[in-house]
C-alpha cells in the first residue's frame, strides 16, 4: 500500500514538474471566472468537465488540459471523462494515463503529446480501456 501510495505521489510530482498545476483561483482566473473560485471549480469537477488531483485540502488542476491562450478546457477532456467513466477510470487515473507512454501511439508516445487531436486521443482510449482479457 505504500509503495502504490508513494507511486502515485512521484507521478504527481512530475505532471506537477513538467506541466505546473492550478489551484481554485488559479483556474478562475485562467478561464476569466468571477465569483467564488472553488465552487466554479467543484462544479467542473462533479458535472465531468475537468481532470483534477486531490492534494492536501484543496483539489489541483493539470495545466495540459487548458487552452492558456484563449482559457479554455481542452475540447478532449469532458469526453475523455465521460468515455473513462464508462471503463471505471477516476480522474486522477486519465491524468496520470495521458502522461504515460502508450504502446497504441507511433514510439510509444504519450497521449498528452497529441492532446489537440480529440479522435486520436479518445481512440487511443477506447482502444485501451475497452480491451478484455
Amino acid at each position: 500500500m505504500a509503495s502504490s501510495l508513494q507511486a502515485t505521489e512521484n507521478n504527481f510530482r512530475e505532471i506537477e514538474h513538467e506541466f505546473g498545476m492550478l489551484d481554485a483561483a488559479g483556474l478562475a482566473e485562467l478561464l476569466r471566472v468571477e465569483g467564488d473560485p472553488g465552487e466554479f471549480a467543484a462544479n467542473l469537477r462533479k458535472q465531468g468537465k475537468i481532470l483534477s488531483f486531490a492534494r492536501l485540502d484543496e483539489f489541483v488542476y493539470p495545466r495540459f488540459q487548458f487552452n492558456l491562450v484563449n482559457g479554455h478546457v481542452k475540447s478532449v477532456i469532458a469526453p475523455l471523462i465521460e468515455l473513462g467513466r464508462t471503463f471505471g477510470w477516476t480522474a486522477p487515473e486519465i491524468a496520470s494515463w495521458l502522461c504515460c507512454g502508450n504502446g497504441y501511439l507511433p514510439d510509444y508516445g504519450r497521449p498528452v503529446d497529441v492532446i489537440d487531436d480529440d479522435g486520436l486521443v479518445l481512440q487511443v482510449a477506447q482502444n485501451e480501456w475497452g480491451v478484455v482479457w
